[in-house]
């Protein structure tokens, strides 16, 4: 069994069945925390001497003043759980910093500041054994959405050196098996800092794909406990609109991509309908999700 959403792999842990053996994958007690917790995720790749955004409490009307006052404005107010920027604002007055609180308090999920870093946001994933790498990819998120927080409505890829090396070494802190990505953001230097780790199949996978990256006969391999050789190389500078997002994206309507790959990927999504109604009806809610966090 795998579950493919962190709600579902919590469950598992939280009612611990007795089928819980048959679950992949296996995530040992120390990590298991971490894996729920996106502060402490940054904590434990931090341990490893990746950087992060620098970060502060914010439980209270003294945290959100401290916050501001040390972290400075935009500040970016996070939630400790949360999917596809549902639970991220980049907060540019004290005011939206206390409505970005009062909301995440709201939905009971705890909340923590960051210094917010302008910049490109990467995105490096691929299928894992215990943290080592069997097929990889990175690439930048030239189009957002939402801007800034949101999931990638177009990627290109990147054979990015520091980015790989930085990459493979969050996913061997966090010991990642199976499916996985994160998320960085590249400063006007050009340092990388890491923004959170997705242990789970992601949005924009088919990016991966086009640029020559088999996943899914590599995690099947995996799960049947074959010998896999690592493979992690892939075509770089491959742009791809990430349907169905970009066709809310202005950025991708008007640079003629959308326009491009909307025929095709319209075809595939009536496919899918006919013949796998349960894929088509993730696409939709995707998009109304997405919609929803806009």
């Amino acid at each position: 069994m795998f579950p493919v959403t962190e709600p579902l792999q919590w469950l598992v842990w939280d009612q611990r069945p007795t089928w819980e053996v048959s679950v992949y994958p296996q995530v040992e007690g120390p990590h298991r925390a971490a894996r729920r917790d996106k502060q402490r995720m940054s904590e434990l790749v931090a341990g490893v001497g990746v950087t992060i955004p620098r970060q502060l409490p914010v439980s209270s009307r003294a945290d959100v003043d401290r916050a501001v006052r040390e972290l400075g404005l935009p500040i970016v107010i996070k939630g400790s759980v949360g999917r596809g920027g549902n639970a991220t604002h980049v907060c540019s007055t004290l005011g939206a910093v206390q409505s970005a609180t009062q909301q995440l308090a709201r939905r009971l999920i705890p909340a923590f500041a960051q210094a917010h870093i302008a910049g490109s946001t990467y995105l490096a994933g691929g299928v894992f054994d215990r943290g080592r790498p069997l097929r990889f990819y990175a690439g930048v998120k030239s189009v957002q959405f939402p801007r800034r927080v949101g999931p990638a409505a177009e990627m290109r890829s990147s054979n990015d050196a520091t980015l790989s090396e930085l990459a493979r070494r969050v996913f061997a802190a966090a010991e990642v098996s199976g499916l996985a990505s994160i998320d960085l953001v590249r400063d006007a230097r050009g340092t990388f800092h890491f923004l959170e780790l997705n242990p789970r199949p992601w949005g924009s996978m088919e990016a991966a794909v086009r640029a020559g990256v088999d996943l899914f006969d590599v995690l099947v391999r995996l799960w049947r406990s074959e010998s896999i050789v690592p493979r992690l190389d892939f075509r770089s500078d491959m742009r791809t609109p990430v349907f169905p997002l970009y066709l809310l994206a202005h950025p991708c309507w008007f640079s003629g991509r959308a326009a491009r790959a909307i025929l095709p990927d319209v075809r595939r999504a009536f496919t899918l309908a006919r013949d796998e109604p349960a894929l088509a009806w993730h696409m939709l809610h995707r998009l109304s999700r997405v919609c929803v966090n806009w």
